[in-house]
């Protein structure tokens, strides 16, 4: 996919009729990013014209304000948006990991069940859950699926007191090494 059609794609969940403020380029994304960033714009006349002018505007807001480092945003991603799209074929989020299915595409098989094209994990994703890098998982319900949630608060709690009595490393060369971590604004010299 070429970078002009993955801006075109992006591009096409806003209307064109008015030009976004501050020069900004629309990138979609994870909706749950460090809100600090905010301060540093006009908020209300980039809220307004999001609202007014993007499909789904909390997908966009944040994500299209870490996208453009023009605005000098600490640590706001300095390469192209899509870059890791094109390279790897989906974007990696650190945040969550959620299983969705769009169109009957999905990251993997749901043993739990499916919910409003979302998966709730049950005890047999286990073995996926455990082995993913993102920071939380997206959705475990434990009235749904008790055991799954239980599993997964154990597992938790066994590698944080592995890692408190130093039988256990975290290691965070693979985090280090994401491309919107090592081209980012540095954010004491603001460097563009």
């Amino acid at each position: 996919m070429s970078i002009v059609s993955v801006q075109a794609k992006f591009t096409r969940r806003c209307n064109n009729k008015t030009l976004a403020p501050h020069g900004i380029h629309v990138t979609k994304g994870a909706v749950h990013v460090a809100r600090a960033i905010a301060k540093f714009l006009d908020l209300q006349k980039s809220i307004t014209w999001m609202n007014k002018s993007c499909h789904i505007p909390d997908e966009a807001f944040f994500t299209t304000l870490n996208h453009n480092p023009h605005l000098g945003v600490p640590g706001a991603y300095k390469g192209h948006p899509e870059t890791t799209v094109m390279a790897n074929s989906s974007k990696p989020y650190l945040a969550r990991y959620k299983n969705r299915r769009r169109m009957g595409i999905h990251h993997s098989a749901c043993r739990g069940k499916w919910v409003r094209r979302m998966c709730v994990y049950g005890y047999r994703d286990l073995p996926v859950l455990k082995s993913r890098r993102e920071l939380f998982a997206n959705k475990l319900y434990l009235h749904t699926f008790p055991v799954a949630y239980g599993c997964m608060e154990e597992l938790i709690f066994n590698r944080t007191r592995g890692e408190f009595k130093g039988k256990r490393t975290f290691n965070a060369s693979w985090y280090s090494s994401l491309d919107f971590v090592t081209n980012k604004i540095d954010s004491k010299r603001r460097d563009l």
